[in-house]
């Protein structure tokens, strides 16, 4: 008895926060000069990111040439293989691929926009 009771009280309580937090698109498109603005932003942000890996990875191997580092310094792979998977995670766009998957599911479960 009190599960049925519980279920019909969450199951209103969700369609009232569905209604009452639901995203007006229309205001979305209002902002889309902040939009344009983020994008340049993280644009440029990514490819000083990856400017500066390649410095750093040109570097390394430059102090392994004169033997002031090992080749084997698997510190610096694997802090080298994390930072470049972040900058291409930005540069390919991935994070909003990631972002979409989680508006899609947040769609399938019935919240609307």
């Amino acid at each position: 008895m009190l599960s049925y009771l519980a279920s019909e009280t969450s199951e209103a309580y969700l369609k009232k926060m569905k209604k009452m937090y639901a995203i007006d698109v229309n205001q979305l498109g209002a902002l889309e000069w902040v939009l344009v603005i983020a994008g340049t932003f993280a644009t440029i942000v990514s490819t000083i990111a990856l400017v500066y890996w390649l410095y750093k990875m040109i570097l390394f191997l430059w102090q392994v040439k004169l033997a002031k580092a090992n080749l084997n310094d698997s510190k610096f792979w694997k802090r080298m293989g994390i930072a470049l998977a972040i900058i291409m995670l930005f540069v390919t766009s991935g994070m909003f691929a990631i972002l979409e998957g989680i508006f899609n599911v947040l769609g399938k479960m019935g919240w609307t926009m």
